[in-house]
């Protein structure tokens, strides 16, 4: 089945081998077993979905990031909210020249932390009222979606940090994620407001100072 049947797609947009559609789904909607046929990107601008792939169920809640190879099957339920999503794919040849310097597309993932968020919202933001430049911008945020998710994927695996900070780090981006929530935008609404990224950078910015230091009266390891 053919996922542009499937999807309630609202507007679209090709850019430098990016084929970007933003859609809505209302609440419980159903779709059943389908593929893309590239390598794709989902951001969750609103609500939220279940998707099941390779035997798993993920949760997508809001300003989650979804990576899918090529012609990846998978089914989605969504929640009472419904859904409004950014789906971005990356053609064949652009995925060539991305592919040496990043794997992340090679399996399916769903990424969720606070730079992703604010990367999401500024794409979403470019594509839905940007101007004669937004063509240039939304191609480097996306190349900075790709690129941002590699090295942290990569630090992930090699990581030595002491486990405080570890722990802080995934509050941290819990607590990220509940702000830039509210200030973004509700996920109720089918398009929810857009704030500046000033805003949203002034949210986020305390939990970026409390990881870059250990906590109060405790040696540094």
């Amino acid at each position: 089945m053919s996922p542009t049947s499937l999807l309630g797609f609202t507007r679209a947009k090709t850019i430098a081998g990016f084929a970007i559609r933003e859609f809505w789904q209302p609440p419980y909607r159903r779709l059943p077993w389908h593929e893309h046929q590239e390598a794709s990107i989902c951001y969750v601008v609103a609500g939220s979905y279940m998707e099941r792939v390779r035997g798993l169920d993920r949760q997508c809640s809001p300003y989650t990031m979804v990576f899918k190879p090529p012609r990846e099957r998978h089914a989605d339920q969504f929640g009472d909210l419904g859904g409004t999503c950014l789906l971005i794919e990356i053609d064949a040849g652009r995925l060539k020249d991305i592919e040496p310097f990043s794997d992340i597309t090679k399996n399916p993932s769903v990424v969720q932390n606070a730079k992703l968020a604010t990367l999401g919202h500024d794409i979403y933001r470019e594509f839905s009222g940007g101007d004669h430049f937004s063509p240039l911008a939304i191609e480097g945020l996306i190349l900075e979606v790709l690129a941002e998710t590699s090295r942290a994927g990569r630090l992930d695996a090699t990581s030595d940090l002491p486990r405080w900070l570890r722990q802080a780090r995934e509050n941290g981006t819990r607590r990220l994620l509940r702000t830039a929530h509210a200030v973004i935008g509700c996920p109720s609404c089918r398009r929810p407001p857009v704030s500046s990224r000033a805003n949203i950078q002034t949210a986020l910015s305390p939990v970026d100072w409390s990881l870059r230091s250990p906590p109060p009266n405790r040696a540094r390891i």
